[in-house]
């Protein structure tokens, strides 16, 4: 027997060719995860999920016997892969493996047993999927221990595994952004299985026109192509696996609708006054390709989002679940200088491109400060399917302009203890709005006394003087000094509902009663007419007394001329 055997170590035997093949390998697919209708402006979480729906043709491999060992000459290698024969290797002193990759690349060599480490070749990345089909022929003289190739038990299930699964979104030119990252890493995908939902986060351009889209998936693995198990006579162990990468370009199919979308155009408000009602226009124009039904615009205070900063985004990625979560909500504001007296108005229908115009009733608080506050207007409506939605939410600034306010003259009015004059004032409006039918009204307290107290001034224009008038008695017994009387404007805005001003002060100087030349000073035509009169009295009494005397003389006088022609006769 040990004849036999060294008779066999020094007798030099080829071993007996044989051929290795593999025809298959994953096979990957992609699908979208749920609706793929997405609208123009929304933002959106797309979830696709990826198959390997691989499998194997055949496979054939062997196990070479231990080799016999020749004790003088070399070793001679071929490969033929896919029918195309490899560089053959030849060495009168060592033993080496030509291992040839996919598609006929040589992976390389060395010398001895480690020859094959680190021999993996790759091909160059394709946009299109296939299976492996490698042919594999080794004329073996004189090696030692057993070469095994595709024979290893794992190896069936490895060739139809996709190892190191990426995905990367392309859109190009498509009117969609990717807010997330558009590169995903999966990992290891089993023939047979699916992945978990791969969520992306994107945003569809508002400008976008309805129809289908073909939105680019890139999906990029490693693959088995061949496996080798090499056994040396002096008990040495070495394994090599031959991964090659693959690429495919799978088109997933979106359908942007016609966009349903309700715009607040413009906003206008008047009689925005503290403490009155204005009035704000609202415009909604139907910017989209559909018509709506049900159309209902509300007015609503503003809200604050989330923080901008990364430690707050709105959006967390929840690895187990593959779901978005919002971190933090937007929050209500709470402010009361502008509160809708009503807050909706029905629209109903409106076909693309239609546009309403509706008015809403504020109230504004009556210690708010003319500027500018926010409110928000947000339209909701019925798409064709019955679905409820509603617009992005608008805010404006409404203006409140500064209080409704009159100003009378500054100049005092000036009166004597005990006397009466007619005051002359003049009243402006100062404020923003026309005051319809206004009147006002004049409040005097002790010692004066106003006999009449009320006057109607009529439509004052914002900026116009207007005058009036008022009776006012003061009494003799006041103390001489600076009074003040009180006036109030009451006035309808547009929408005749009555406001009174804030009270406007007039200023009285009271003097001390008049001395009697001032008297006279004052009554001067008066004391003139009394003189007059005085004198005219006293010259018409001498007149009336200087006849009276004359009388009797010349009565006596005719009676002497009348004694005298009798007389003569």
């Amino acid at each position: 027997m040990l004849s036999i055997c060294l008779i066999s170590l020094l007798c030099p035997l080829a071993a007996p060719s044989a051929e290795a093949q593999i025809i298959g390998g994953p096979m990957i697919d992609a699908c979208i995860y749920g609706s793929k209708e997405l609208y123009p402006g929304q933002i959106v979480t797309l979830q696709l999920l990826v198959q390997n729906s691989g499998f194997i043709t055949a496979i054939a491999g062997y196990d070479t016997p231990d080799a016999w060992l020749q004790s003088t000459g070399g070793a001679s290698y071929s490969a033929i892969v896919n029918g195309a024969s490899s560089k053959t290797l030849y060495d009168s002193s060592e033993y080496k493996i030509a291992a040839a990759g996919l598609n006929g690349a040589v992976g390389s060599t060395g010398t001895g047993i480690g020859s094959l480490s680190g021999s993996a070749s790759s091909t160059s990345t394709s946009l299109s999927q296939s299976t492996s089909t490698s042919s594999y022929q080794f004329s073996q003289i004189g090696a030692f221990g057993n070469l095994q190739i595709n024979s290893a038990p794992g190896v069936a299930a490895g060739v139809t595994t996709a190892l190191g699964i990426t995905c990367e979104l392309l859109p190009g030119d498509l009117p969609i952004e990717i807010m997330s990252d558009n590169r995903m890493v999966l990992g290891s995908l089993p023939a047979g299985t699916t992945t978990a939902p791969i969520p992306y986060l994107v945003r569809v351009s508002r400008d976008a026109q309805p129809g289908h889209y073909k939105l680019p998936l890139l999906i990029t693995y490693k693959r088995l192509a061949e496996d080798y198990q090499y056994t040396s006579f002096f008990g040495q162990m070495y394994g090599y696996s031959n991964y090659v990468e693959e690429s495919c370009l799978i088109y997933l199919d979106i359908v942007i609708m016609g966009i349903y979308d309700l715009v607040v155009t413009d906003i206008t408000a008047i009689d925005m006054v503290p403490g009155t009602n204005g009035i704000v226009s609202v415009r909604v124009t139907n910017t989209g390709l559909t018509a709506v039904d049900h159309a209902i615009v509300y007015l609503t205070t503003p809200t604050i989002g989330p923080c901008q900063s990364s430690f707050y985004y709105p959006v967390n990625y929840e690895l187990a679940t593959y779901q978005t979560t919002p971190l933090q909500q937007p929050i209500q504001l709470d402010q009361n200088m502008l509160v809708p007296v009503q807050n909706s108005q029905y629209l109903g229908h409106m076909e693309p491109g239609e546009e309403r115009v509706v008015k809403f009733k504020l109230s504004v608080a009556d210690d708010a400060e003319d500027g500018d506050f926010p409110i928000s207007a947000v339209v909701s409506y019925q798409d064709k399917w019955g679905t409820e939605k509603s617009s992005n939410v608008e805010t404006f600034g409404i203006h409140v302009e500064p209080r409704m306010r009159f100003t009378v003259d500054g100049e005092p009015i000036k009166i004597k203890c005990g006397r009466s004059i007619i005051a002359h004032l003049t009243l402006v409006n100062n404020g923003t709005m026309i005051a319809r039918d206004s009147i006002v009204r004049m409040n005097a307290l002790d010692p004066f006394t106003v006999s009449y107290d009320t006057m109607y001034l009529g439509d004052v224009e914002p900026g116009e003087n207007v005058s009036t008038q008022f009776g006012i008695k003061v009494k003799p017994d006041a103390v001489p000094g600076t009074y003040y009387v009180t006036l109030e404007v009451k006035y309808y805005d547009s929408q005749d509902e009555p406001h009174v001003t804030k009270i406007i002060r007039k200023a009285i100087t009271v003097d001390p009663p008049p001395t009697l030349w001032e008297t006279i000073l004052e009554n001067w035509l008066l004391v003139t007419g009394l003189i007059i009169l005085l004198i005219a009295g006293i010259l018409y009494a001498v007149y009336r007394w200087l006849k009276k005397k004359k009388g009797p003389q010349e009565q006596a006088g005719g009676e002497e001329s009348s004694g005298e022609e009798s007389n003569v006769k």
